[in-house]
């Protein structure tokens, strides 16, 4: 009877860490998903969850981290709208905090895309 137990219970500790262990290698490295990211020579709009009613243009980026944190860095674009007070300013998006990123091939093409600011 005591070997019955001790046979279930080695064998459920066994599925149980095989679970686990397939659900920490499925993860992958924190940054694998950023580090295949490839947006060279664009111009890109960032939207993020804690905010979603704007977003921020940014050129000349690239992914950064500070210790478990990634973080998209970037120039932000001269939009023609003078209430956007940051232009070409360095701006760091948290990574995990992006919703939507749309691309554009250039500065201009973005101009020509993005409605102009009402005076």
């Amino acid at each position: 009877m005591y070997t019955r137990t001790f046979l279930a219970a080695v064998a459920g500790l066994a599925i149980a860490a095989g679970v686990i262990a397939t659900m920490a290698t499925g993860q992958g490295k924190k940054g694998d998903a950023a580090a295949s990211l490839h947006f060279t020579g664009k111009v890109i709009d960032v939207t993020t969850a804690s905010d979603t009613e704007s977003s921020v243009t940014l050129e000349k980026f690239e992914l950064k981290r500070i210790a478990d944190g990634e973080y998209l860095v970037g120039k932000a674009v001269d939009d023609g709208d003078p209430d956007t007070w940051y232009k070409g300013q360095t701006i760091w998006i948290a990574l995990d905090d992006v919703s939507e990123i749309i691309e554009f091939a250039d500065v201009e093409a973005y101009k020509k895309t993005v409605p102009k600011a009402a005076p």
